[in-house]
Order: C-alpha cells, then structure tokens, then sequence
C-alpha cells in the first residue's frame, strides 16, 4: 500500500541518517530476559524450561520422488511464487504437485506415489511412540495443488496413516468458537491430545502458531519451513513450555530433503532465509551500522522470490550457473573472493552443480575443445607433462584429460567438488589443489610447469584495481603470472566467452601478449562447433613462452577488450530499431536445458578442424 511505503521510505531515510536510531528508540523501551532470568526473577521457581533441543531429519529423495522434484526444478517457464509452491509440495510429497507439470509417465502415477519424506517420519514417530513420548507434526500446507485431480488434503493424508497412533486434526477446518458455555471443537481436541495417553500424534496448522498449551508433547517435527522467523519460533513454543507433566529436553525437528545427487531442496533455502532474517533483526538491534547494502536490500524488498538465498534453490541448475558466471564478468578478485567468503551456502552449491552439469554445458564443450588441442600438441612433439588448472572449477581439466593436475581456484568449494568427483570416480585421483586468485600464484614456483590452462576465467578481471601505490594492474599481471610459472618453451591455453571479446580487439591484444614474452600460435582464434544445431562458440588462444616479460608496465590498451567498452560505447552499438541485444548473447553458458556434447569443432574463416591446423603449424 502506499502508506506502508511511504513509512518504509521514512524508516530508510532515518536509517541512512543514523544507522543507529533504530537501536536507541527501541532499548529505552525494550526488556530483554530469557525464560530462566523471568522465573528467578518472579520467586525463584522450582520449576525450569525445558531445553530445546533443534536437529534435522536428513531425507534423501530417491526414485521417482527425485524425479518430481527435479522436473519442477528445472522448469523455468513457471513464474517464481507458483515455482516455490510447487518445489514445496515436491520436497514433501510428490503426489502434492500439479501433474500438468510432469512427464506424462509421472503425471499418470499421480495419487499412488510414495513419499520418502513421509518413510524418514515413520521412523521417528516409531523411535519416539516406542518410548512413550507424543509428537506434534506442523505443517504450513493443506492440500495439494489447485491443478491437481486428486487434490489431497495433506493432513487427512497424515491422519490416515498414523491413524493406529490415535492421530488427531487441529487445523482452520476445526472450530474455534464456543457455544453454549462449552468447549470448541479445536478445545476438545487440544484437550484430548494433552490428557489421552491413546492420542500420541497431533497434526496442526498454523492455527495453532500462538498461545496455545501443548505440553504433552515432547518433539515437533516440522514438515514445511514458514517463511517468518517469530511463526517458526512459536510453534516450539506450544511445547517447549513449564505444564503439568515435567520434561527436561523439548526437541524440535526440521525435514531436510536432499535430492539424489545431493544438491539440495527448496527447505534449505526458506531455511537460510530466516537465518538471513535473525541476522538482520539481531543487527538492527546490537549493531546496525554493521548491515551492508545487501542485508538493507532484504529489508526494503519483502518479496519472498527475490531474497538473495532464494534464487539458486528455485532455478534451474543450467540458469543458476549461467547467472551466477555472468555476475561476475569484469568484477576483479577483491569482490568475487568477497561474495564467496560472505555466500558460503550459495559457492558451495554453485560448485556442486558445476560438478553435476558437466556434459554438454559451455564450459564441458569448451573443456573438449582445449584437450584436443593438447593431444594434437602432444601428438606433434610437445613435452607437456606436468599441467596446471589455473581458475579449475572442480578439476575440470584433470576430467577432460583424465589425468591428475595441480588445481587453482579462488572459491574453495570447487576444490571441495573436485576432490568429491575423484570419490565418485568422474576423476582420476591425485590432484593436487590450491585455493587462490589467477593474478597472484605465489604458491607455484617459477618455470615449474610445461602447461597452463587458464579456461573461461581471465574476462573476470578488472584491467586495473585500487588506486595510487596499491593499483593493481590484474589482468596484466594474471597474464604475467602465466609466463612466470612456464618453463621456456612451455604453452598456456587461454579461453574466453565470444561475447567478451570482439576480432577487432585481437591485433591490439596479440600484441600485448607479445610484450608479455608469449608468441600468440596461428591457430588461435574462435572457434564454432560443427553442425547446424548448436550455436556454440568460444575465443580460444594458444600462447608460446618465448622470453620474459617486457619489465614496464602495459598500456591498458593493449589488453582492452568488447566487455570494456563503457555503458554509453555500448548503446551506442545497439541496432538501428533501438532494442536491446537480447540477453542469450551476453551468456558464458548455453541457455539449453538439455545441452548436448560438442566433439567437433573449426576455427571462423578457415573451415578447418583444429588438429589439422595444429598439424600444419608445428610442421
């Protein structure tokens, strides 16, 4: 509404003025004692709250719930709210989701489904029934999908199966309202659950969130994460609370789907967004002048969808890598380094579904493209025994060439995801890694190495970064660390996305290579994949060590490409109509969901394959 913004404009105006007004107002008002310090405080009682005890129910996703989840999963053309509700009915039960949205062999499997959420539930209500405890059983969903034939409420579903636990229902369905001096319906129930010892299970909605007296309990689980720290914390309390039966511990259990390559669900994200709320709130309250302009941003957006821990769990693999990739074109060391320091969550997946979506992706083919050229330089005299991945991803030449090398990445998790591969077996084993940045391989020694590859990495660099005495001139120096730890006569692969570099920018940069002590190979150039149905396309450079670098610093010009043209260069290049290039162009990863391996490929102008070029090169 417009008063809400026009008060959250206000709130940000004071906010930017003084970080700390928030705090102040707040503490002259507020009294902040937990459970223990309120009951020494009022007569010093005997009794204590019990401890929450919180932990997880880790559930792998097999077979054709996998197979549900992943099908939502990697549906981009829905709009991200109704994504999110399906991934959500997904990750609990697949018979939830709206069928129309599935193959037509799962689509007719609909209603008769098995849910692995619901086997790993099974287990723990047996373990805690077996030792005469009650369980509450929260969920934020009702039924299933609008689209869906055989719309299921999810509590009757519940109730149904652990009927012999003398299960009951307390949801919106259930009267509150009293009548004739009586109990309600909902009263009855909460009483039944409280004094029955047949009655071991209560299934509850959020109507049953706040105030309510369910100590008979000893453990809720959760099957569905909200979306607001304070309604998760209040459903522990219905339970975790002093009543006429004593308990010590209070456990609080939360369903953690994993999918079957261990990726994981939509709950892991909802989950890291109320971690990412309790930070923020604690901020505003203790320290506000530490939030940063990512954490204000989730104040002033309350848009669920665009939180920054939620796009990766609700978009394709495919898209998320492409995304994330680009985002960091021309960002330089100091920040990318940063972003995965402050996104642990968020680099390690992105690792994992680099590992994952290997076959067929633009770096996969791109991978392919530059193990030819190394059996064609082989094949032609060139000792290249020892080789270094320099920006490695999880090994990704030690996979193409199927040998072990030394890795470097400036996210640690990719070396994580490597060394993973090499458990699975995608990946021979031996490698060795290092994590840190391409523009500084100090821990490589000089003319230590007859190969580098340097992949899809260099247009991430900034031609220079800082300022005065602490400039760093760092693509400069990446290159010059490239010559530093060949061996005389060694060669570095370099690679970058086509969109990144224009052939007008080649003579100029050749040059500069030149001045850097490489010789630039005749069949370096870009390079498109062969057939008519795929549009793959990459600038590829083979480099020849032949001296040491020229000791002055490079003009930036020399190594000035496309991608550094600045903003207003740029719409001045748009076509005559005025519109904007379409987006597919700027991409360093194939836009495909079902990419496809590329194994043949020719260099632009010559037609020619690049082991016959290498061939006539090296003759």
């Amino acid at each position: 509404t417009n008063s809400s913004n026009e008060l959250l404009r206000r709130f940000e105006y004071q906010f930017n003025k003084n970080p700390s007004f928030i705090k102040e107002v707040i503490h002259e008002k507020m009294i902040r004692r937990s459970s223990e310090e309120y009951l020494d405080g009022n007569g010093g009682s005997q009794k204590k709250f019990p401890k929450l005890i919180s932990d997880m129910i880790n559930v792998q996703l097999k077979g054709e719930h996998n197979e549900v989840y992943q099908q939502i999963y990697e549906n981009d053309s829905l709009q991200a709210n109704q994504k999110l509700i399906q991934l959500r009915y997904a990750s609990l039960d697949p018979n939830l989701v709206d069928p129309s949205l599935l193959s037509s062999n799962l689509a007719k499997k609909i209603g008769s489904l098995e849910s692995d959420v619901y086997t790993a539930i099974d287990n723990k209500l047996e373990e805690k029934i077996d030792n005469n405890e009650k369980v509450i059983l929260f969920s934020d969903l009702k039924n299933g999908s609008s689209g869906n034939p055989v719309r299921r409420s999810i509590v009757e579903t519940l109730k149904e199966r652990y009927q012999k636990y003398g299960t009951e229902i307390i949801s919106g369905d259930v009267s509150a309202d009293n009548h004739n001096g009586e109990d309600s319906e909902r009263e009855e129930i909460r009483k039944k659950f409280q004094n029955d010892d047949n009655c071991k299970i209560l299934i509850s909605t959020s109507v049953m969130n706040e105030g309510v007296d369910l100590t008979a309990a000893t453990s809720g689980i959760h099957l569905t994460i909200p979306y607001t720290s304070s309604i998760f914390n209040q459903k522990n309390k219905r339970f975790q609370r002093i009543g006429e039966k004593d308990k010590e511990f209070a456990y609080s259990y939360i369903i953690n789907p994993k999918l079957e390559n261990g990726l994981p669900t939509i709950n892991e994200g909802i989950k890291q967004q109320l971690d990412d709320k309790e930070k923020i709130i604690d901020f505003l309250l203790n320290c506000p002048e530490m939030l940063d302009k990512d954490e204000w941003k989730q104040i002033t957006n309350g848009n669920i969808t665009k939180n920054k821990s939620m796009p990766l769990y609700l978009t394709s693999s495919i898209k998320n890598l492409r995304n994330h990739f680009a985002s960091k074109t021309g960002k330089g060391h100091k920040a990318i380094s940063g972003w995965y320091e402050k996104h642990p969550k968020q680099a390690e997946m992105i690792a994992s579904q680099y590992r994952l979506n290997w076959e067929g992706s633009y770096q996969g083919n791109t991978s392919t493209l530059y193990s030819q050229l190394i059996n064609s330089l082989i094949k032609n005299g060139e000792n290249l025994k020892k080789k270094v991945d320099i920006a490695s991803g999880p090994f990704s030449l030690s996979r193409t060439i199927n040998e072990p090398v030394t890795n470097i990445d400036i996210n640690p998790y990719m070396l994580e995801a490597g060394l993973e591969g090499e458990k699975e077996g995608m990946i021979p084993k031996g490698n060795t890694s290092h994590s840190g940045s391409f523009h500084d391989l100090n821990m490589l020694k000089d003319n230590s190495f007859d190969l580098s590859v340097f992949s899809l990495a260099l247009h991430y660099s900034k031609l220079s970064l800082g300022s005065g005495k602490k400039k760093i001139k760092e693509r400069e120096e990446a290159l010059r660390e490239q010559n530093r730890i060949l061996r005389q006569g060694g060669y570095s692969i370099i690679t970058l996305p086509y969109t990144k570099i224009s052939p007008e920018n080649i003579p100029i940069f050749n040059e500069g290579l030149n001045h850097l002590g490489f010789e630039v190979m005749p069949f370096s150039g870009f390079y498109k994949g062969m057939g008519t149905k795929n549009n793959f396309e990459v600038y590829l450079a083979c480099l020849k060590k032949v001296s040491e670098p020229q000791g002055d610093k490079l003009d930036d010009t020399l190594l000035y490409w496309k991608m550094d043209e600045p903003d207003s260069l740029k719409r001045s290049k748009l076509p005559k109509n005025g519109k904007k290039r379409s987006k597919k162009s700027d991409i360093d990863i194939n836009d495909n969901p079902n990419p496809q391996p590329i194994t043949n490929f020719k260099l632009n102008g010559t037609g020619k394959a690049l082991e016959e070029l290498v061939k006539e090169s090296l003759k």
